[in-house]
């Protein structure tokens, strides 16, 4: 391995195909991907057994994030902050990543608004917005 191999694979560590990811990533954040979002790695925060995952895309301000999970049992304990702050380091680290370090989040569900208005309060993250979700799904019936 050369000294850039070695280095490369140090600094994509924590980024994997989603193809790597768990059955339970695909039930979850996965099932809701666009196509092309398989084009991206996926951040996760252990490649051995996940229990934070998301992906992002780079902008001019910093990173976009429209998809980031907690599986299922880790979640209420504190540890999706954790994550999240470890995942927005590492994805800043991307070359191309705006010089501003803004992360903004896409795409929103509503169950988990809460979350994301403690993570910019807390000034994790820069700002979130919503998709369209008014639907059964959510209880919410227009």
């Amino acid at each position: 391995m050369t000294p850039f191999d070695r280095a490369w694979a140090l600094l994509k560590a924590p980024f994997i195909s989603p193809d790597d990811l768990p059955d339970y990533a695909h039930q979850g954040v996965l099932g809701s991907a666009l196509p092309q979002d398989f084009d991206n790695d996926w951040w996760v925060d252990d490649p051995n057994d996940p229990t934070a995952y998301g992906f992002h895309h780079v902008t001019d301000e910093g990173i976009r994030i429209p998809a980031f999970e907690v599986r299922e049992d880790m979640r209420g304990k504190g540890y999706g902050e954790e994550a999240l702050r470890q995942f927005i380091e590492e994805a800043l680290r991307d070359p191309y990543a705006g010089k501003e370090g803004r992360a903004e989040i896409a795409g929103v569900i509503p169950p988990s608004a809460s979350f994301w208005d403690r993570m910019l309060q807390q000034g994790i993250i820069d700002g979130w917005d919503a998709e369209d979700w008014s639907d059964e799904r959510w209880g919410d019936e227009d």
